[in-house]
């Protein structure tokens, strides 16, 4: 491992959980019964790890939808997400991977987008919740990644410099 390495920053979805297509699937769900209309899988793909807040009123205004309620979708997202819980898996290898940082006596951290309650549950149903020092969700933050911000502040609460961490994400 890198000498003066402290600490390993990972994202959760698309690094440690398959949830891509699982989260694509809640939007279009959401939105096609809110507005009757779907997000394009090239589209999401090019917007990917976007808070629902940005990415919903995209997809309205291409649409010329201004009669949606934006936090009613957010809300009708999150029922769905967390019905299917059951199917959020970790990827292959991640777990080993989380192992080997950890017998590497490296910190963990977590920096996400997703709300801290879903991010929680992912946690919890992969068997990976209590091992992260810090999980900073998309709600305990101003900005959202790649904005330093979340990353700042993972930072301030290892009460490590930059150069003592790397981050691993898609």
């Amino acid at each position: 491992m890198r000498k003066g390495l402290k600490a390993v920053l990972f994202d959760l979805d698309g690094t440690l959980v398959d949830t891509h297509f699982l989260i694509f699937r809640c939007l279009n769900e959401s939105l096609e019964a809110a507005a009757g209309i779907k997000f394009e899988e090239t589209w999401w793909h090019d917007n990917a790890g976007k808070p629902l807040h940005l990415l919903y009123p995209i997809a309205l205004e291409a649409n010329g939808r201004t009669d949606v309620s934006i936090d009613d979708l957010i809300v009708d997202y999150r029922k769905r997400l967390k019905s299917y819980e059951h199917e959020v898996r970790l990827f292959p290898g991640a777990l080993e991977m989380i192992e080997e940082v950890e017998r590497g006596g490296l910190q963990l951290a977590l920096v996400t987008t997703k709300h801290s309650e879903a991010a929680d549950r992912h946690l919890e149903s992969v068997g990976l919740a209590g091992r992260f020092a810090v999980v900073m969700t998309g709600d305990q933050c101003k900005h959202y990644k790649p904005h330093p911000d979340p990353f700042e502040r993972v930072l301030t609460k290892l009460s490590l410099e930059p150069a003592a961490c790397i981050s691993v994400g898609d």
